[in-house]
């Protein structure tokens, strides 16, 4: 099963045609004592990246005549 690309999800890419473009961020607060462990971190975010499965798809095209892009 797919899911096709949402109305805001068009509304954001039209946005990017034109200025301004759209922008979304983020902020990651790291409030640990002592040294921080790259390698750690790495493991970890690596680990709960799953938990938001729209950071690992991208949208693709389909044919002309059939339907919005999907997410894949």
């Amino acid at each position: 099963m797919f899911e096709r690309v949402s109305a805001d999800d068009l509304m954001s890419l039209a946005s990017k045609r034109h200025p301004p473009p759209l922008q979304v961020g983020a902020v990651l607060v790291l409030d640990a004592p002592g040294e921080l462990d790259v390698g750690e971190l790495r493991t970890v975010l690596q680990q709960r990246i799953s938990a938001v499965p729209r950071l690992r798809q991208r949208l693709q095209k389909v044919p002309l005549g059939c339907g919005r892009p999907i997410w894949v």
